[in-house]
């Protein structure tokens, strides 16, 4: 039987982080990768509408880089995915970076990803168009904060 869940991309390579992830969303499809490359077939193969994605991702998990360079490849694959930053790296420099590139949010763990996911996904249906996913988070109902974790706002 297909699950009609909405889907989430985790991008995630802490087991322990994926768990909870899977636990904390469970009326969502959580799909799960843990490095680029995994998260670029996933996306390819599932369209999330809505991606959460760890910065430091292997092979250089004290680094953002890579995490950096995934979200520039999912944004370039899918303009229209909304993808939330996280990362164990809490500085300032790193947030706005991901905000530059094009992220929707950024979140420093320990995190509540809860508001932020609803914010995207509680208030439309998943569309599967770019389009559509770009109308609807235009609306001022739908948009969340720029400025939730502390890295942006220090």
């Amino acid at each position: 039987m297909a699950d009609h869940r909405p889907v989430l991309l985790v991008v995630e390579d802490d087991l322990g982080l994926q768990k909870q992830m899977r636990w904390t969303f469970d009326r969502y499809n959580v799909v799960v990768a843990t490095d680029r490359d995994s998260a670029i077939t996933q996306l390819r193969r599932f369209e999330p509408a809505v991606v959460t994605l760890d910065l430091g991702l292997p092979p250089d998990t004290d680094s953002a880089e890579h995490g950096l360079s995934t979200l520039d490849e999912i944004l370039s694959l899918a303009p229209g995915t909304k993808v939330i930053a996280i990362t164990g790296q809490d500085d300032r420099t790193n947030a706005l970076r991901a905000i530059a590139s094009g992220a929707y949010d950024f979140f420093a763990k320990p995190f509540d990803l809860k508001p932020s996911v609803w914010s995207l996904t509680g208030r439309f249906t998943w569309p599967r168009s770019s389009a559509r996913i770009c109308a609807a988070m235009s609306s001022p109902r739908v948009r969340c904060s720029m400025a939730s974790s502390r890295a942006i706002r220090a």
